[in-house]
């Protein structure tokens, strides 16, 4: 299940109508039944999407490319922030799997994919978002009949809009990660 997709252009108009979170909230309601999401969802909606947009003004993007928020992945409780979807110029199909993130800070941990970072409970250990990233490609690969069957080329990414480089993320022991779903 998508809960917001539009075009680049719709999705552009929408981010200038300064609501984009509420548009994306009202789409959420309208096809989960009614259900509703937290201030703190609102309000991530809001600040990624304006960094999301900021990346797609670029004109060599072309208007009619895909933008998709919140895919529900069938059979799971993972859900990919950001999809884009066009073909390349290669003539092929593509879906950009974008992971976004509003972390400010991370800690490197010696567990393989795994950092610590600091979330409405207190630090916690979770998925580096590479891995993150990489697993819901792979999950999309193998088991999304559209994917699979049409020849569709994931390529998934990290988008982590209000962290430094500072060697945490692209700690070398998150390579192997980091070189399957790089960090922007």
């Amino acid at each position: 299940m998508i809960i917001y997709g539009a075009t680049k252009a719709k999705f552009m108009d929408d981010i200038l109508s300064n609501d984009i979170e509420n548009i994306i909230h009202a789409q959420y309601q309208q096809r989960t039944n009614g259900k509703r999401v937290g201030a703190s969802e609102l309000l991530s909606w809001k600040n990624s999407m304006l960094y999301v947009n900021n990346i797609l003004v670029d004109e060599a993007i072309p208007m009619e490319t895909g933008v998709f928020v919140e895919y529900h992945i069938q059979q799971s409780t993972k859900r990919v922030d950001l999809l884009l979807s066009g073909i390349g110029a290669d003539d092929r199909r593509n879906l950009i799997l974008v992971e976004l993130k509003q972390w400010s800070d991370a800690q490197v941990t010696d567990m393989d994919g795994i950092v610590r970072t600091r979330f409405q409970g207190g630090i916690q250990e979770t998925s580096h978002p590479s891995y993150q990233a990489w697993s819901y490609a792979t999950l999309l690969r193998d088991f999304n009949e559209v994917v699979y069957e049409g020849d569709v080329h994931v390529h998934p990414c990290v988008y982590a809009h209000n962290f430094a480089t500072d060697g945490v993320l692209d700690d070398p022991r998150y390579h192997f990660h980091v070189e399957r779903a790089p960090l922007f």
